[in-house]
């Protein structure tokens, strides 16, 4: 095998291993957003008492939100921004709509996964493993439906 046909091969199995692991990031990340839907009782866009839920997952690029793909996620220790925005429907005698956008952060690590709730004065941190057993879903599940609820007065719930 001449010199440059082993680089090639090296290179090959480079970004092999770069898309399998970007994948499995991706992965990770559409399972949270499935787990914070199964845990709400809700599926995108449909709507209950306390309102429809939208989870949008992408990379911030300055001010700028891209929905995200494998080949665009970054890699290990590099942080993962996206949203969890939630439409909440009030009683008609209020304000009908109101959108609550949930910066998130998801970064990989030699142990697993580390999840950032960021809320105004406050930073949630969790450590996950590396295959998000169900517990550690409903865990983080837990945390992003109770901050959706501290946003309004829980009557209005009622």
């Amino acid at each position: 095998m001449s010199k440059y046909e082993e680089i090639q091969q090296s290179f090959a199995l480079f970004q092999k291993a770069r898309f399998e692991y970007r994948r499995d990031l991706e992965n990770s990340v559409v399972r949270i957003r499935h787990a914070l839907e199964a845990f709400l009782g809700l599926e995108e866009g449909k709507k209950d008492e306390s309102g429809a839920l939208y989870v949008d997952f992408g990379l911030m690029r300055g001010d700028k939100f891209e929905p995200c793909h494998a080949r665009e996620l970054p890699a290990e220790g590099l942080w993962i921004k996206f949203s969890i925005k939630v439409l909440v429907e009030l009683a008609p005698s209020q304000h009908p709509k109101h959108l609550i956008t949930i910066p998130v952060q998801l970064r990989r690590n030699a142990s697993g996964y580390v999840v950032k709730l960021v809320q105004p004065g406050e930073v949630h941190e969790m450590q996950f493993s590396l295959n998000f057993d169900s517990e550690e879903l409903e865990l983080l599940s837990r945390e992003l439906a109770s901050i959706v609820q501290n946003v309004f007065d829980p009557a209005i719930f009622d």
